[in-house]
């Protein structure tokens, strides 16, 4: 069997410049190499949490959680996730950016999971999304 090549030009590379990859007609090798960035892409992106040990909530088992609606929140979010807040706790919070309780009401508006989802996670792995969404709003 004789291996044929051929190049794909990718014009719409991130850095705007063309790229070519290799493929090799029966072989994966294009597909591994995407798959590679796509791995990549996700370890450095702070909103897409890798959970260490599988979360079974109603029924549903997550691995990994996608916070990156959280981009797209906007200000009547926000303050719709205060007043709820705001409303169960019966006291002022200081700093909401850093309150648990508003963060996981943010995460789950992003998310579309119920607020319970986010109350029953594990305490380490609810530190991390906590620490995702805080961290979030304070980054550039």
């Amino acid at each position: 069997m004789s291996e044929k090549k051929t190049t794909l030009p990718e014009a719409a590379a991130a850095d705007g410049k063309e790229t070519k990859i290799d493929v090799v007609a029966g072989n994966a090798k294009a597909l591994v190499e995407q798959t590679t960035e796509g791995a990549a892409q996700e370890e450095e992106n702070p909103l897409l949490l890798k959970l260490p040990v599988p979360y079974t909530f109603e029924g549903v088992c997550y691995t990994k959680l996608d916070l990156t609606g959280v981009e797209n929140l906007t200000a009547a979010d926000l303050i719709r996730a205060s007043d709820i807040v705001e409303r169960r706790k019966n006291r002022p919070t200081m700093v909401l950016e850093l309150d648990m309780q508003y963060l996981f009401t943010c995460a789950s508006f992003a998310t579309g999971l119920p607020l319970e989802f986010f109350q029953r996670l594990p305490a380490k792995d609810a530190v991390s999304v906590k620490n995702a969404v805080s961290g979030s709003f304070f980054s550039e």
